[in-house]
């Protein structure tokens, strides 16, 4: 498996994501990387990108891989406060679906969720004002490999 296979299969929990209070709503997109800045966003939405943190050689032929995905989640609303409340009930709907598959459909070996300080946060794209999650999910991926 490699990052890409566990973007697609975070992208897939993304997308999946709904709540129920503060205002029903479910997530309506979910990218690899931002979209350009003079793009107007349909919202609630996620923009994930990575980086490579490392790797072990291990004694049994095996190749660990670490990387970080930066999570960002947008929401718009008038009302901050609100956008607010939204973005905290879709924080707290990661967290339970991201324990429910911490493997990533099999395409990592390990996940953590990880907040940035602060995680939410008043962002901005194009102008108009969002509440956002600013997260980090840690991920270890594996491979065999021979040694010469």
């Amino acid at each position: 498996m490699t990052i890409l296979d566990a973007l697609k299969s975070l992208i897939v929990v993304q997308r999946e994501l709904t709540i129920e209070s503060p205002v029903p709503l479910g997530v309506i997109s979910a990218f690899y990387l931002p979209p350009d800045r003079n793009t107007p966003l349909e919202y609630p939405c996620w923009f994930n990108t990575w980086s490579f943190t490392g790797q072990n050689r291990k004694a049994n032929y095996y190749l660990q891989q670490t990387y970080a995905i930066h999570c960002e989640f947008w929401h718009y609303d008038p009302d901050t406060d609100l956008a607010a409340e939204v973005a905290t009930a879709f924080h707290a709907a990661y967290v339970v679906a991201l324990n429910e598959n911490i493997t990533l459909s099999g395409t990592v070996d390990t996940s953590e969720l990880r907040g940035a300080d602060p995680t939410l946060v008043l962002a901005e794209w194009n102008g108009v004002p969002y509440a956002g999650l600013d997260l980090f999910l840690d991920v270890t991926l594996s491979q065999p490999v021979g040694y010469a």
